[in-house]
């Protein structure tokens, strides 16, 4: 199986129509830059050893048309990402978007906090630098995507949050994209795509909490079969016991 492959604009239809005699695209994946600028990636098998799959040969291009993109790359590359913002719940806004204050924002975070803090002059150094502090350094989002799984007939938002140092990829399993869904192939082209392309250290899922639990125990048993585990969002928001009460997480180190 090939790896995720980038699309260019260097494509000429005849080597297009050899590439679609060896070339099954299995999923595909939109990315939006922190500078709204969309690209893609496709998830391809191949017929023949060594044989690319050329990005805007005719099979690519109707692969992109079955997911529903837009002809104006500027309108995708906003929509893609209002729609992975749209899924963020409280503690997420809280983690990935610099409001590191859960109780004044109303974040949803659980997890003991301090109490008002006594004057400032009764502090040790640094806590007084803490409670100073409008933002402390931490993960940020710095791409949105949209995946669309052939093969399985599912489709995630996802996005990447980076802190300078590691990169993590968070997938949202939500009940409209993965009810009723074969998730084996899906799970294989995430996990290459967050090792390979995106060089991230972390795949997370986040699960949607309204799935039947019938059907969320059996995709939770799928994806510990694959090798992840329950996890809190505590390693990216710096605190303690983060949950969310829309989503739960489950977690690979990559």
């Amino acid at each position: 199986m090939a790896p995720m492959m980038t699309e260019s604009n260097n494509c000429s239809s005849n080597y297009g129509e050899v590439v679609l005699q060896q070339v099954n695209v299995l999923a595909s994946c939109y990315i939006v830059d922190s500078t709204v600028s969309l690209k893609g990636l496709h998830y391809c098998t191949t017929g023949v050893a060594g044989a690319e799959c050329s990005p805007f040969c005719p099979r690519a291009r109707s692969a992109r048309s079955q997911a529903g993109a837009w002809a104006d790359e500027g309108g995708a590359a906003l929509s893609i990402r209002e729609e992975c913002e749209r899924f963020f719940c409280e503690s997420m806004k809280t983690a990935f978007h610099g409001e590191r204050n859960p109780s004044m924002n109303g974040s949803g975070l659980s997890g003991a906090y301090l109490q008002t803090p006594p004057p400032d002059d009764r502090l040790p150094d640094h806590f007084q630098q803490q409670f100073s502090d409008d933002k402390l350094p931490g993960f940020e989002v710095e791409a949105w995507l949209e995946v669309w799984d052939y093969a399985g007939g599912a489709s995630f938002r996802a996005f990447v949050a980076n802190d300078g140092e590691e990169k993590s990829l968070f997938v949202f399993f939500d009940l409209q994209g993965v009810m009723g869904r074969d998730l084996k192939k899906a799970l294989m082209a995430l996990i290459e795509l967050a090792d390979g392309p995106l060089d991230c250290s972390h795949v997370v899922t986040c699960i949607d909490r309204r799935i039947p639990a019938d059907e969320a125990q059996s995709l939770s048993k799928s994806l510990q079969w694959v090798g992840f585990d329950m996890v809190t969002l505590d390693h990216w928001a710096h605190d303690l016991d983060v949950t969310s009460k829309r989503w739960m997480f489950m977690g690979m180190e990559l």
